[in-house]
């Protein structure tokens, strides 16, 4: 007794300690843990670690609230990243027997979903929402789901919801959620509630507030898809009710719909009705379900009334007003097929596009599933169990009608399709013509033959494509799974197919065969031997003669041959003319080619493509046209060769030979070898020291070149270069060579540019394109007037020493260089009205994308003649003109970046001559280009020796100045100008700016507007009857007022004073004879001068009123152009006749 005493003595005095101290050490550490961040950054770790996962950047403690800068979790059917995760706990409702956290909240979520081997049944849910967890804030800034091929399936933003659970109740209340993406965003709010009883499980309610984003559709209003939706729904795991409701401004839209989940889900009934607010109209939609012994049966109804399409699609769609009737029944067997009866009539008063609209549809479908447990049954063969016993379709709008039916007994299977569509802008705005089709298949969907005639006159898609008449005719056949390797065999026996000025026909000795391999999965297709011809009737014809061609995903093999015969143009040309396809190249020729003998031209291709390609291409040209065994033993013109070797994986060396002789066009000789590689998503060259590119050519003349130019531009001259590319291991290009050019010349006629007899001397260096010489003589093209003084002369200047000269270089690599031309005595422009002889120097200066050109220009001689402006057609004054030509781009995107400063002055020898204005002009611009793409100038332009003839008199200028601050448009104006010799010297004073001028009256010495006015006009002082001062108030109101001119505002045309007898007709006579010259003073005479006041119409009457200024003659006159040369005028007043009138003029 006295031993165990001691014993367990002695087991108190050593194992309690012990415990305790043990105890103690497990309480220190785990307050280690969850009250210090180093013990709970250490746990989050390596609970993290355990389960696969990581976590970093953790701060704060368990008990006092826990944030995780980033948290990576990790299993087999996603990935999950948290960052900035916050959790705050209550530890003391763990006394209360639940698990409560005060806040959790995540800043950003991204769910990577993997796709799962292992399939899940729909019935093991296995999730129980928990009813130990509560939770007073549960936040997520921004959550965003992607599927296995890293593509964004949703993306929210915005989470905020609570955790609150019951004894026998858990509940999910969600206060905000904001789904975003690319067609609409939405906020949700809703209760989510989950039960322990067996009757009703859960329940759920949600609002959603949808809006559209005006990039979800072309075709639908922005407005149609902004609504608030709001979804009820109860149930267990039997069967869940859903009530749901939704409202816009347009339309209000209520449904319910009843679902079984036991086994497969399906649906027991649906309702939905859509009520338009606007017109009353409604859509009435009712799915229900009846049970039988062998199959499940639904029958769909639908009632449409007066509904508008407008709601719902924008103006791109022809607008719809429906009015229909529709029962559907669907029976589906035990066996997996299914029976479906389809009657449907759309009623009176419906509209398409506002035409009348009427038609039914009448089927009876069936599919039968025969092998439905195998498991890789192929979509195509659910296809061929298609079986339509009978189909009756017809639709009409106007006078457009479609009609399809069909037979099918057991002796026979044939669908008919007829269109007669004599108006197709009846069916869609942007087509217009007709169309009859007449469409005949036989056979079953698996295996079917197909006969197609149509015939389209004046057809036009829009700006695609225009048909004045097309006539189409095939027959084709189609078989599903016949071949045990080939899941789809297309077979075109026959095609014809003729358009305006292209027939495309096959050959009748061989058919078109296409086929598809059964594995989806990686698809296999092969197209056998055919031979089809495209012939154009102007331009030749196009015989391409196919072998066979196969391929999958990632390969490739085809081998064919074609021949041609081109004439004119090529026939390529006709082909994009018929898909509405239009050439606008600058400076290049709608037709390509104007060849005016025929131009044959054979190739041939094998290649084939795996990881790299292989093979060849070969074309050959020849000068004019034989037989094909002759062709074979001739020597062609032209010969291109481009062959393919596999070097290794993705790599293929590439080898090209060019070769042109002709001894009309000269020779071109090119050799190359270089290396191709494959990539994904990148085909490229690959440059290293065995590339090269040697390049010889000698061109007799490069006028070839204009057949592929426009008519305004005209180049020509020698060419002779020897180029040699040599590639290097750095990846790029060596360059070495020299480019010459002898008489060399460039014409711009629109433009007056007349550049000849150059000559190019050019090398290229490393990779540097140098230009040692490039040098233009002065050469007169034209003869221009001499305007100054009263008599016009024609001459020709001599311009034996002037020249261009330039040099410079290019780098190929960098983009960038410099040239520097120095100009001398050169007529930069020469044409009868504008001709300019300039010198000085211009530089550019090029670093990619921008250019820069600076330098001085003198004018050594110049003209500028718009006097022919007068003799151009003009409009009436009652049409307004919106724009001249095609609108350009306003984006202001170029290729090339300009930044100009220039020079420009004139010199001494400068004159222009525009309406009446005759004078010389001095001075400088400085003109440069802002970075808003304008022109803009500084500087004086003086004017010198100069008159202006206007109402009939000749002014001299004393003196004149325009003033450039800006924009050429609008420059300051300084013109004063007098007419000299009489005892008052009087004149107009213009100021202002160009688009505002301020005309004044002037005169030496200083009198009177009236009295300057009667100077000026008749060449005396004012006398004191009224026809004088009237004549001259409305003169100098016409001429003085401000804006607009007085006749203008009183609805005239054209006031003017003229030289002849008042009421004579338009003669191309003078008025005087030249004995009448020297009696009488043209300008100061007033014995033959009259006032005309004239007002035109578009339609070509001219109404006008004639006054003598020195006698009371009056005449009114109505004229009537009959065409540009004959007019019917009749006169009444102090003279009175009717006359038809000739006009003729001559140069």
């Amino acid at each position: 007794m006295i031993k165990l005493k001691n014993n367990f003595r002695y087991i108190l005095g050593v194992l309690l300690p012990a415990i305790s101290i043990l105890i103690a050490i497990i309480c220190g550490l785990t307050f280690w843990c969850a009250a210090s961040q180093q013990g709970t950054c250490f746990v989050i770790k390596l609970v993290a670690g355990r389960f696969g996962s990581s976590a970093t950047s953790v701060q704060g403690t368990i008990i006092n609230g826990l944030k995780i800068g980033n948290l990576n979790i990790s299993n087999k059917g996603m990935d999950c990243n948290l960052t900035d995760l916050y959790l705050h706990i209550k530890w003391e409702s763990l006394l209360r027997g639940f698990f409560r956290a005060s806040e959790l909240s995540i800043k950003s979520a991204i769910f990577n979903l993997k796709a799962s081997e292992k399939n899940t049944s729909s019935n093991d849910i296995g999730f129980n929402f928990p009813s130990c967890v509560k939770a007073d804030l549960f936040s997520i800034d921004s959550i965003a789901i992607y599927n296995k091929n890293d593509e964004l399936v949703i993306e929210a933003c915005n989470l905020l919801a609570s955790i609150n659970p019951d004894k026998n109740l858990s509940g999910f209340v969600l206060e905000k959620l904001n789904i975003q993406s690319n067609s609409v965003n939405a906020s949700i709010n809703g209760i989510f509630k989950v039960t322990s009883s067996n009757d009703n499980m859960f329940s759920a309610c949600a609002d959603v507030i949808v809006r559209n984003n005006s990039s979800m559709s072309k075709i639908l209003r922005t407005d149609s898809m902004n609504f608030l939706l709001n979804v009820r729904a109860n149930g267990n795991l039997d069967r869940v009710d859903i009530d749901f409701n939704a409202a816009n401004e347009d339309f209000i839209i209520e449904g319910s719909s009843i679902l079984a989940i036991c086994g497969k889900p399906s649906v027991v009934s649906c309702t939905l009705d859509i009520n338009s607010r606007n017109n009353g109209g409604r859509a009435y939609f009712s799915i229900s379900r009846q049970n039988k012994s062998s199959c499940k049966f639904f029958s769909l109804d639908c009632h449409v009334d007066s509904l508008d399409s407008s709601l719902i699609f924008n103006n791109k769609v022809p607008s719809l007003f429906l009015n229909l009737v529709s029962n559907a029944n669907f029976e589906i067997l035990d066996n997996d097929g299914c029976n479906i009866n389809v009657d449907a009539k759309i009623l009176d008063d419906s509209k398409w596009n506002n035409n009348k609209l009427s038609g039914s549809l009448k089927t009876d479908l069936s599919f039968i599933s025969k092998d439905s447990y195998l498991d890789d049954l192929q979509y195509i063969d659910y296809l061929s169990n298609i079986f339509i016993r009978f189909l009756e379709f017809d639709i009409s709008i106007n006078n457009n009608k479609v009609l399809i039916s069909n037979i099918f007994n057991e002796l026979q299977h044939y669908l008919s399709i007829n269109a007669e569509l004599p108006n197709l802008s009846d069916i869609w705005p942007n087509i217009s013509g007709s169309v009859n089709l007449d469409i005949g298949s036989k056979g079953l969907l698996k295996n079917h033959s197909v006969g197609l005639n149509a015939s389209l006159d004046k057809v036009k898609v829009g700006n695609f494509a225009r048909w004045k008449h097309v006539a189409l005719s095939s027959c084709f056949s189609v078989a599903l799974n016949q071949n045990p390797d080939r899941l789809w065999l297309f077979r075109l026996c026959e095609i014809s197919a003729n358009f305006d000025d292209l027939l495309i026909y096959l050959n009748k000795s061989s058919d078109v065969n296409l086929s598809l391999g059964v594995d989806l999965s990686n698809l296999t297709w092969t197209l056998g031997k055919f031979c089809i011809v495209f012939k154009s009737y102007k331009h030749g014809e196009l015989v391409l003669e196919h072998f066979l061609s196969s391929g999958c995903r990632n390969t490739l093999e085809t081998k064919g041959k074609f021949k041609n015969l081109l004439s004119d143009s090529l026939i390529f040309s006709d082909i994009s003319k018929l898909l509405g396809v239009k050439f606008d190249i600058p400076c290049i020729n709608d037709d390509l080619l104007g060849m005016s003998s025929p131009f044959p031209m054979l190739g041939e291709w094998d290649v084939s493509f795996s990881e790299n390609l292989q093979g060849y291409i070969e074309i050959k040209a020849y000068d004019k046209f034989i037989g094909d065994s002759i062709i074979s033993r001739s020597t062609p013109i032209f010969t291109m060769l481009l062959e393919a070797k596999a070097k290794s994986s993705r790599f293929s060396d590439l080898n090209v030979y060019i070769k042109l002789k002709d001894p009309y066009i000269g020779f071109v000789d090119t050799n190359a070898a270089l290396i191709l590689c494959f990539d994904d998503n990148f085909i490229g060259l690959v440059i290293n020291k065995n590339c090269f590119m040697d390049i010889n050519m000698k061109i007799n003349d490069l006028s070839i070149v204009n057949r592929f130019l426009r008519d305004d531009l005209e180049i020509g001259g020698s060419l002779h270069s020897i180029i040699n590319f040599i590639g290097s291991d750095d990846g790029r290009w060596n360059i070495n060579g020299s480019i010459s050019i002898e008489e060399l010349r460039l014409f711009m006629l629109d433009k007056g540019i007349y550049l000849a007899n150059g000559c190019l001397l050019s090398h290229l260096e490393g990779r540097k394109f140098i230009v040692d010489k490039l040098n233009f003589p002065s050469t007169s093209s034209i003869k221009h007037k001499e305007i100054h003084g009263n008599n016009p002369t024609l001459s020709n200047k001599n311009l034996g020493d002037g020249y261009i000269l330039c040099n410079g270089y290019f780098n190929l690599e960098d983009l960038n260089g410099k040239f520097f031309s120095r100009i001398q005595k050169f007529p930069i422009l020469q044409s009868s009205d504008c001709y300019a002889l300039v010198s000085g120097n211009v530089d550019m200066d090029i670093s990619f994308p921008t250019f820069s050109l600076t330098g001085k220009l003198i004018a050594d001689d110049g003209l500028v003649n718009l006097d022919h402006m007068f003799r151009a057609s003009t409009l009436d004054d009652d049409v307004i003109v919106q724009h001249f030509g095609a609108l350009k781009n306003k984006s202001g995107n170029f290729f090339l970046l300009p930044n100009i400063d220039l020079l420009f002055d004139l010199g001494d020898k400068f004159r222009i001559s525009v309406f009446g204005l005759n004078t010389g002009l001095f001075g400088s611009i400085r003109t440069s280009l802002k970075d808003n793409g304008r022109l803009v100038g500084i500087g004086t332009l003086k004017a010198n020796d100069g008159i202006i003839d206007a109402y009939g008199k000749r002014l001299k200028i004393k003196h004149g100045s325009l003033t450039f601050q800006g924009q050429f448009n609008n420059p300051l104006i300084d013109i004063e100008a007098l007419k000299s010799g009489e005892l008052i010297e009087s004149g107009i004073r213009v100021s202002g700016t160009l688009q505002k001028p301020v005309v004044t009256l002037i005169s030496y010495p200083d009198v009177s507007d009236v009295e300057k006015l009667s100077w000026l006009i008749l060449g005396r002082g004012p006398e004191d009857n009224a026809s004088d001062i009237s004549l001259l108030y409305s003169v100098g109101t016409a001429l003085l007022g401000r804006g607009q001119s007085l006749y203008r505002q009183l609805g005239l045309s054209d006031v003017s004073i003229k030289n002849g007898s008042v009421g004579s007709f338009d003669s191309l006579f003078p008025g005087q004879t030249v004995v009448g010259s020297l009696i009488h003073d043209e300008y100061d005479s007033m014995s033959t001068q009259f006032v005309v006041a004239s007002k035109r119409f578009s339609n070509g009457v001219d109404l006008s009123i004639e006054q003598s200024l020195a006698r009371t003659e009056t005449v009114g006159r109505i004229s009537y152009r009959l065409s540009h040369s004959w007019s019917f005028d009749i006169k009444v007043g102090s003279v009175n006749g009717a006359a038809f009138i000739c006009r003729a003029f001559f140069e």
